[in-house]
């Protein structure tokens, strides 16, 4: 989870265009067809071979060599050009923002073609003089996004509906974490991931210790004198949270009373998933469990004591509570 200090922005702003030198790009369409040999690796390798090749939007003059708009889509070039990349004509809005269709100016755009949607100021529907995508291939390209925009995995659905004959297994959902956010623009709470069994539930409460002390600037911090004398919280303007698409909810607690992280009160410290998941660690050091991991106490389920609170003066207790495999 990103908190973004800024007290003055409203949560999101979309008022922004891929280009509009979008004009003679496409092809005859091959939507319809029933792919018989269906041998993508992935949900996105069936995307860029039955959407963006197939309705010519990776031809020379448009989203090829050209790169109209600033925009690769040829199959070296297009995941990387698309996903949680900005627009180049206003950085506000994201082309394909994972987890979120209705954040993803892509989206958007082969909605309109396809639903004949109001873009307002977006500019044109996408394909341009080119067949738009059937209600099938939009759906696939909606299940994308929503599961996070993945790479390398096979998307529950989709390829059904691109056009594949047969069922496919899927790949276990899992989006990848938010890209921290700049030390001088917010803050980022990660919890790290715990088995689940398939076709299981699991709600667990887990706490981290996070120490901001040095990090938010004077201007955002505000007096907390409600939580002890001196005490300080943060002002922030917008937030973004991200976990697996099969999680129910991700609730975050403060706890404010005055306690030593090591003084004996809280622990075992040990690294929730990753590499070192299980092995001991000293929860106030800086990334002290490596990538995908966080230094909590034992994930247990629940309890009535953990109350919700607020910040401390010199450090953040947060206290997760979750039904979900992993979250950032």
């Amino acid at each position: 989870m990103r908190l973004m200090p800024n007290p003055s922005s409203s949560l999101f702003a979309f008022t922004v265009i891929f280009s509009v030198a979008l004009a003679a790009c496409g092809s005859e369409s091959t939507s319809g067809t029933t792919l018989k040999d269906c041998n993508y690796a992935s949900t996105y390798e069936a995307i860029q071979a039955t959407i963006f090749e197939a309705k010519g939007c990776t031809a020379s003059a448009c989203h090829g060599e050209a790169a109209l708009g600033g925009l690769d889509l040829r199959a070296t070039a297009s995941f990387d050009a698309l996903v949680r990349q900005p627009s180049t004509v206003d950085p506000s809005i994201d082309r394909v923002f994972p987890g979120d269709q209705e954040l993803s100016l892509l989206y958007l755009k082969l909605e309109a073609g396809t639903e004949g949607t109001d873009l307002g100021g977006l500019g044109q529907a996408m394909p341009i003089d080119s067949e738009p995508l059937s209600v099938d291939e939009l759906a696939a390209m909606r299940l994308w996004m929503r599961a996070g925009a993945p790479s390398d995995s096979i998307v529950g659905g989709t390829l059904e509906l691109l056009g594949c004959a047969g069922s496919f297994e899927p790949d276990p959902n899992k989006i990848n974490p938010l890209p921290a956010p700049a030390p001088d623009e917010g803050v980022q709470f990660y919890a790290g991931g715990w088995d689940l069994d398939g076709e299981a539930e699991d709600e667990v409460c887990f706490a981290s210790y996070y120490d901001f002390t040095d990090m938010v600037p004077p201007e955002y911090q505000v007096d907390c004198d409600e939580f002890g004398e001196g005490r300080k919280c943060f002002a922030f303007g917008r937030n973004e949270l991200a976990q697996d698409g099969q999680s129910h909810h991700s609730i975050i607690n403060v706890y404010t009373p005055e306690s030593d992280p090591n003084g004996g009160d809280w622990g075992p410290w040990t690294c929730l998933g990753g590499e070192r998941a299980g092995e001991t660690c000293d929860p106030t050091a800086s990334d002290a469990c490596g990538e995908r991991s966080q230094c909590t106490t034992p994930a247990v389920p629940p309890s009535p004591a953990w109350d919700t609170c607020s910040l401390q003066r010199t450090s953040v207790w947060a206290v997760a509570s979750a039904a979900r495999a992993e979250t950032s």
